[in-house]
């Protein structure tokens, strides 16, 4: 969980065995009749694009650790 936000890091495999990820970020919404749902945005992350993923998701956060560096400070 993070605030409205749920983040699911899953671990799957096609038929060949062949393993891919999916990031899924669920947010709750508020209907001005009391209601409620989720919206659900994914992103699959398939097996030959792993070391360029994290490579971008590490030079990114490597960014914001340079500019925001209180954002890794413990809690």
């Amino acid at each position: 969980r993070a605030g409205k936000r749920t983040y699911f890091f899953d671990v799957k495999s096609t038929r060949n065995d062949d393993y891919y990820i999916t990031l899924t970020e669920s947010r709750k919404k508020a209907h001005d009749d009391g209601s409620t749902s989720f919206s659900r945005h994914q992103i699959y992350l398939y097996k030959e694009d792993f070391e360029k993923f994290l490579e971008g998701i590490n030079e990114a956060m490597e960014q914001v650790k340079q500019r925001k560096p209180d954002y890794f400070e413990q809690q």
